[in-house]
């Protein structure tokens, strides 16, 4: 049974409440888009290239909801241009970082435009720790504490030995002999993540046979130590002559997402092009949480 009473205070008050919904209405549509949350930081690897100055190379920035690709060469477009004058500014000082521990700072000299490489770099001076500069190292702003650097060492000549064998069989089981292979490279390191926990080991391998070259592989392994020794935890394994090639080598090791723990960044190396990624141990293991940056010839 209706209620005249209600009815009408319902009609009065959509009356005066109507003109009201119809601006908020407007206003919402007339309203500009949320202004994007500027990177709180980034990260480069340093290389030095000579006992007081280096190169800095982007790798990525930090965003507010994780990585963020630079752009992929200073030639003068807007995004470029803002890049170049926030983070490539000559006199700008970042902390340099070797397997997480500080070494320094490397102040930006001039940013540099390769016309047949393209990509974001800066020449820099370098202030090192005497004795400890780093060849190849990380160098940043934004970068959280490292509380239980160092979080990379030299492996051991047992540790080497395990990833080796985790490597022959990973080439044996795609047909590939390591027995009989002509030509190889290889970086091997160990992994820390406190003193509390069992050694990570890293591993890159490339084979290559050579007069002719018939077959080249290349495998990136991350093993963990189980209740029955070192097992692979992450791998990635490619077999493809040039063009078709690729290489994944561990540059260094940090805590990049204040979790503490360290993340790994890699270099991707391609026949005439590179980019980077980014490791994170997480609950469901090792996952690529990035994958850019870079150039090419």
């Amino acid at each position: 049974m209706r209620d005249p009473a209600a009815e009408a205070f319902y009609r009065e008050t959509m009356i005066r409440i109507r003109p009201l919904l119809v601006l908020a209405a407007a206003a919402l549509l007339a309203a500009p888009p949320a202004a994007a949350q500027e990177p709180r930081g980034i990260i480069f690897i340093l290389e030095r290239t000579l006992e007081a100055e280096g190169r800095l190379l982007a790798v990525a920035l930090l965003g507010a909801d994780g990585y963020e690709a630079p752009p992929s060469e200073l030639h003068g477009d807007s995004t470029a241009t803002a890049f170049e004058e926030r983070w490539l500014r000559a006199g700008r000082s970042y902390e340099v970082l070797r397997h997480g521990e500080r070494m320094g700072t490397a102040t930006v000299a001039a940013p540099e435009r390769e016309e047949a490489c393209s990509e974001p770099i800066a020449g820099a001076t370098l202030a090192l720790s005497a004795g400890r500069a780093p060849w190849r190292g990380l160098a940043g702003e934004g970068l959280p504490a490292q509380h239980d650097a160092p979080w990379v060492r030299p492996s051991t000549g047992a540790e080497r030995r395990v990833l080796d064998s985790l490597a022959a069989a990973l080439f044996q089981a795609h047909g590939i002999d390591t027995a009989s292979r002509a030509a190889a490279d290889t970086t091997v390191a160990t992994l820390l993540f406190g003193e509390a926990a069992r050694p990570v080991l890293v591993g890159s391998y490339r084979l290559r046979s050579t007069d002719p070259v018939t077959r080249q592989a290349s495998a990136f392994i991350i093993a963990e130590e189980g209740r029955n020794g070192y097992r692979p935890a992450f791998v990635d394994f490619h077999e493809g002559l040039e063009p078709d090639h690729r290489m994944r080598t561990l540059v260094d090791a940090a805590d990049l997402d204040a979790d503490g723990l360290p993340d790994l960044v890699l270099e991707n190396r391609y026949w005439k092009s590179w980019d980077y990624s980014i490791l994170s141990r997480t609950a469901n293991g090792w996952m690529e949480m990035y994958r850019d940056g870079g150039g090419g010839c």
